[in-house]
């Protein structure tokens, strides 16, 4: 794809999907794609992630509807997983998944050498951030690369017009103060490491710098709803939230307001961008930042003074009696509404559903913005903690039940299917396109009569789109010089059945068995790639010599 072809085509909007209420709010307010991570590899291990069963049908869910599911195995992968992960990488391949978005040059490896069906997307974790290794990723067989955050929009208009790799950046939602996510404070205080997707946010915690306490390390959350037409004047095709542990309610917001913006004409699009603004504030982020994007020093990606809490700000416990907590709401109040409440010490915050609303000693339902306000409260708290708004009454809900409930009812994904179409002698010759494989199925037909209709194609793709319950969906049709001939409809639907039927024998049964192979291959190669035991010792190390002209004294230091 070439740079003039990029900034023609509107670029994908892809969604995270940390749960099966995220995605189902993705597809409904449309994301282009979603990124979802398995129960094994994924770089948040805390999200509730997916089994290989229901990635199939989530797979099967987004096809039906045009739309992709990219899987996130972008941890860092041990030795003695490796077994694991080709059991994986041979399931996705199976089920024809769109995309793996990957850090460890292992599951590269694999996927290049043994799951070609899989593309190769470069996690923003590889720090790709110059045009030189984007080229040296797509020798490697990379289809697209997810560049570091740490690039201003003129950086990264100069690296999509040198490549014709796909280049996808993050837009909106949280930040992390390592470079791309790189992250070893987690791992250094308590040994959860972010990069096997255990992260604590140690960074958003309170700490004492000369005798000041601040939230020196909190960056505030990146959104770029301002710089989209610059983004797509780049040249990049795929446009990622973040936010894999977020609610289904913050995806809805965020991809309802970038698809506002992405969709309007240009004449509407400063119309659109002030609409999508509004709606972002639904998603009750952090305080926004544009990040890189818009300056090479950028004096707002953190806030020390302010706490790094998710959520909108309402305002400090005023007062407490009995069970109820008193403050001033900057924001309306519905009852519905959920809040989290954050003790000055710094402890976790502890959030609760509003049940009821009191203004003076008045019960309401909602109230305005600068009224003084009451709720009882589940919790106990103290005077000066503060309020935050998390969630709102009117958000996209839909319970776990209901989308498992839809999950189960969709049917198995289909693969798109290309014919051409032609009489020879008087046969119907029927070529198909699928699945990377051409085959070709002959059926009589005998002697015909004339045709009134000489649009035969369109008689033809009338007929042959009606796919049922085969594995199978009409693609396209061509039958270019297909003469008018009445072909009997009964005689005509017996031929699509069986052909259908034939075929489906043919190309599933070869997908499967080609993915027995590329299963087996991989995992004899990893056994064939180790050493045995014995054959480990001195006499099987290569010699090693040294020599040292200058004894001088040196100083280590231990790193985490």
């Amino acid at each position: 794809m070439s740079f003039v072809e990029k900034t023609r085509k509107k670029p994908e909007l892809l969604s995270p999907a940390g749960s099966l209420e995220a995605f189902f709010a993705a597809m409904e307010k449309g994301a282009d794609a979603v990124y979802a991570g398995l129960q094994d590899f994924s770089a948040r291990a805390k999200a509730k992630n997916f089994s290989l069963s229901q990635m199939e049908r989530m797979l099967a869910y987004a096809h039906s509807m045009g739309r992709r599911v990219y899987v996130t195995i972008n941890t860092l992968v041990k030795e003695s997983e490796l077994p694991r992960l080709v059991e994986v990488l041979a399931s996705l391949e199976e089920m024809r998944v769109d995309g793996v978005i990957l850090q460890d040059m292992a599951t590269a490896r694999l996927i290049r050498n043994f799951f070609p069906g899989i593309p190769l997307h470069a996690s923003t974790q590889m720090t790709i951030h110059n045009s030189l290794g984007v080229k040296q990723l797509e020798k490697l067989g990379f289809q697209r690369v997810v560049l570091a955050r740490e690039l201003h929009l003129d950086e990264i208009r100069a690296i999509a017009d040198s490549t014709t790799a796909e280049i996808e950046c993050f837009i909106h939602g949280a930040l992390c103060f390592s470079f791309s996510g790189q992250c070893y404070f987690s791992s250094f205080l308590g040994g959860h490491s972010g990069n096997r997707g255990r992260c604590a946010q140690p960074c958003r915690r309170q700490y004492t710098y000369r005798g000041k306490e601040g939230y020196y390390f909190s960056t505030n959350d990146f959104s770029s709803i301002d710089l989209i037409p610059q983004l797509m004047d780049a040249g990049v095709s795929s446009l990622k939230i973040e936010g894999r542990m977020k609610s289904a309610e913050y995806v809805a917001s965020v991809v309802g307001a970038y698809r506002q913006v992405l969709d309007a004409p240009e004449r509407k699009r400063a119309e659109a961008v002030a609409a999508a603004k509004e709606l972002l504030k639904l998603s009750f982020g952090r305080v926004p930042t544009k990040g890189f994007l818009a300056s090479h020093q950028p004096t707002d990606i953190a806030t020390p003074s302010l706490k790094g809490a998710t959520g909108r700000f309402l305002g400090a416990i005023k007062s407490i009696q009995g069970n109820r907590i008193t403050f001033e709401t900057k924001d309306k109040l519905h009852v519905g509404d959920r809040i989290r409440v954050q003790p000055k010490s710094d402890m976790a915050g502890r959030a609760f559903t509003i049940k009821e609303l009191y203004l003076g000693k008045q019960q309401v339902k909602q109230l305005h913005e600068k009224a003084l306000v009451s709720t009882p409260s589940p919790f106990p708290f103290k005077i000066g903690d503060t309020v935050f708004k998390v969630s709102s009454e009117t958000a996209f809900t839909m319970s776990e039940s209901a989308c498992l409930k839809k999950l189960d009812a969709v049917k198995g994904d289909k693969l798109p299917c290309k014919l051409q179409l032609a009489m020879v002698d008087q046969n119907l010759r029927i070529e198909a396109m699928v699945a990377g494989k051409n085959e070709c199925l002959e059926f009589h037909l005998g002697q015909l009569e004339e045709a009134r209709t000489t649009d035969m194609e369109a008689v033809l793709t009338a007929q042959f789109n009606k796919t049922g319950d085969t594995a199978f969906t009409l693609a396209s049709l061509a039958a270019p010089g297909f003469p008018a001939v009445l072909i009997p409809p009964v005689k005509l639907k017996e031929i699509r059945r069986e052909f259908y039927r034939r075929l489906e024998e043919k190309v599933t049964g070869e997908l499967k068995e080609h993915t027995r192979g590329h299963r087996k291959a991989a995992l004899q190669a990893l056994v064939a790639g180790r050493l045995p035991k014995k054959q480990l010792g001195r006499n099987s190390l290569s010699a090693l010599s040294i020599s040292v002209t200058t004894i001088c004294s040196t100083r280590t230091e231990s790193t985490p």
